[in-house]
């Protein structure tokens, strides 16, 4: 599941991204909305309307009808339509779910109960923050429960109703407060401060798995140290087989006559009588006996026998050809680049630098004071972001330049060492 969140300049923007919500089939029990009530409009009308009726029941009240037709009209939408006081953050209209963790928590809960109640939404605690003092201010938070398919609807729902860009209001009330919005809201001033909008701006997403690993982030004193993971993509190239095309064999069998010429041969016994006068003989005396003799008559007929017989083979195998193939693709890797800020910064080294110089410099009878804009060169080379990826061989030569165009030819060879020691300790 996801939660989506967006700030509101105006309560009518808010209405009607609510109303959008709705008609795309978001459920009123995954929706809720917090709105400023500075001046009272909406807890008059609700105390003159408890059933949450359209119309104010009294003509001319503080309130007007116009106040009535919209909170009438958002109960409607709504579970939950009440005002109640959130310390540091004063009153403000809850519609939705979070009323009732607002009311629960309401009385006396640190940085007022919005920051737990969003937290409890899947919201990061600094946002929260963020959003409970955009809300302070006079804005209306709109946050939708969803599940991961449907975040991104959500998110162009409330994009049509032109959504603050929260990190560019921190930054804004940060330069005009001149305090940062993520302490406790009660430590913060009341005044108002109109706030900008961004039409490209993308409502929050935030899903439980983020909402997880920032939970994660140990925040801990005034310090807020913190963990800051670098992420950088790495890629394992394998091999696989894929087919790519083959050969069949197919074998099927055909008919084919054939003919052939047999020649038979066939017997047939043949009986003659022939008339003979002669004497009998000794061999005819051995014959002249009762008896039988039988003669047979053949023929010759065709038999066929048909034998399988192999008269050719099909040899089949594969060649194997290799290529060495070149992958290129782009990996993504986080980088840190970590730059001091402040004027004061400068300050924390002087004690360094004034040692380095009586080390170094101390008996040449030369005064701290002579060498401290070396050691102020040195330091604004090393914060300088234009320089963030150099190392001092490389930022040498254009810083000697630089230096000797300033402060006269040959000058740099008696500076260069203290230039040289505040670059390395301002880096770290």
């Amino acid at each position: 599941m996801r939660t989506v969140v967006g700030l509101f300049d105006r309560f009518e923007d808010a209405q009607q991204a609510v109303r959008a919500l709705l008609d795309a089939n978001f459920t009123k029990e995954d929706i809720n909305l917090i709105a400023s009530d500075a001046n009272g409009d909406f807890k008059r009308y609700i105390d003159a309307n408890p059933q949450g009726e359209g119309q104010n029941v009294a003509d001319g009240a503080a309130t007007g009808a116009g106040v009535g037709a919209v909170l009438g009209g958002l109960g409607g939408l709504l579970l939950g339509l009440g005002v109640l006081a959130i310390p540091g953050i004063g009153p403000v209209l809850a519609a939705g779910p979070i009323a009732s963790a607002l009311i629960g928590a309401g009385a006396g809960a640190v940085t007022g109960g919005v920051v737990g109640a969003l937290v409890d939404l899947g919201i990061p605690e600094e946002h929260a923050k963020a959003y409970a003092e955009g809300i302070r201010r006079g804005g209306t938070l709109v946050t939708v429960r969803t599940p991961d398919n449907q975040s991104d609807q959500a998110v162009q729902i409330l994009e049509r109703f032109h959504p603050v860009d929260i990190n560019r209001q921190m930054q804004s009330w940060q330069s005009s407060g001149g305090q940062d919005i993520r302490e406790n809201a009660q430590t913060m001033g009341m005044t108002d401060t109109t706030t900008d909008r961004d039409e490209n701006f993308q409502p929050m997403n935030v899903s439980e798995e983020e909402t997880d690993r920032a939970s994660n982030i140990p925040v801990t004193g005034a310090d807020q140290t913190m963990d800051i993971p670098v992420v950088e993509e790495e890629m394992n190239i394998g091999k696989r087989q894929v087919e790519t095309g083959g050969v069949r064999v197919e074998k099927n069998v055909r008919e084919e006559p054939v003919e052939e010429d047999v020649e038979l041969r066939h017997e047939h016994v043949n009986v003659e009588r022939r008339p003979v006068n002669r004497d009998a003989t000794d061999e005819d005396m051995n014959t002249f006996k009762e008896g039988s003799m039988e003669f047979t008559e053949t023929d010759e007929e065709v038999v066929a026998e048909k034998r399988p017989k192999v008269v050719e083979e099909v040899h089949i195998d594969k060649d194997v050809d290799t290529e060495t193939q070149t992958v290129r693709d782009t990996l993504h890797k986080e980088e840190v680049n970590v730059q001091r800020t402040g004027k004061g910064d400068f300050q924390r080294f002087d004690q360094n630098f004034r040692n380095h110089f009586q080390t170094t410099f101390g008996s040449q009878g030369m005064d701290y004071n002579d060498y401290m804009p070396a050691y102020q060169y040195g330091y604004n080379l090393a914060t300088d972001s234009r320089f963030n990826n150099y190392d001092w061989n490389g930022i040498e030569p254009e810083a000697r330049v630089a230096w000797e165009r300033r402060y006269g030819q040959g000058t740099w060879d008696r500076v260069r060492d203290a230039v040289h020691y505040a670059w390395d300790t301002t880096r770290g």
